[in-house]
């Protein structure tokens, strides 16, 4: 169970970054876990870049927390290593403990897809 949670409403996202402001971190917090839903990402032209940096000193300064990037089948789905379709794509990411805070964004490119999701912070 996560510690915090940060809801990501689901919209239709159009092409552009959007911000994930800063969010404390719970003492003893590593990682965070970015799940999003496929289900109307339809569109094969459409990717979704996820970044995150972390703050050790209470937001004075940031540090790259890394970043990941997802991209449909050309039939529009995304499939496991078996095949499966996903109804969810997932990106964590994890750092060294004394963090104080974690900002993000995700940032639609190619075409606009309707998502939302959460991060859970663990």
């Amino acid at each position: 169970m996560a510690l915090k949670s940060i809801n990501i409403p689901t919209r239709n996202n159009q092409i552009g970054s959007n911000i994930i402001p800063a969010q404390t971190v719970p003492a003893g917090v590593t990682s965070a876990s970015f799940s999003f839903d496929t289900a109307n990402w339809t569109n094969s032209s459409s990717r979704l870049v996820i970044a995150l940096e972390v703050s050790y000193d209470n937001q004075a300064t940031w540090v790259g927390g890394g970043s990941s990037d997802m991209q449909s089948r050309p039939d529009g789905t995304f499939r496991d290593r078996t095949g499966a379709i996903m109804p969810t794509v997932t990106a964590t990411f994890t750092w060294a403990n004394g963090a104080t805070h974690v900002r993000g964004s995700y940032t639609v490119e190619g075409a606009s897809i309707q998502t939302g999701g959460s991060v859970d912070l663990n």
